[in-house]
């Protein structure tokens, strides 16, 4: 019963989410530049989501939500990471989401 309680619960997943979670943020500490930047400070946004869902009772739908929206985060970072400066805007550009003043 265990077993199919691990494979089928919801702690199990959360767990999982935060090893990766983990191991991007060792990768990104061993990078240099505008490439750690740019992922310790999409990691650090990721992170608080991943608390949430350690701490705080969700609904189902919520739950699934915020569960999706971080692996599609840790996925876009690990391409940021194996890809490298070509996934990273030039130096001065403007980013879509930025206005400027």
């Amino acid at each position: 019963m265990d077993l199919i309680a691990m494979i089928l619960g919801w702690k199990w997943k959360v767990q999982r989410t935060r090893r990766k979670w983990d191991r991007l943020r060792e990768h990104a500490l061993d990078r240099e530049g505008r490439i750690r930047e740019n992922a310790l400070k999409e990691l650090d946004h990721i992170e608080e989501k991943v608390r949430m869902l350690e701490e705080e009772r969700l609904s189902r739908r919520d739950r699934t939500r915020i569960m999706r929206e971080v692996e599609m985060e840790l996925a876009n970072i690990s391409d940021l990471l194996k890809k490298g400066l070509e996934w990273v805007a030039p130096e001065g550009a403007a980013v879509k989401d930025e206005k400027p003043d």
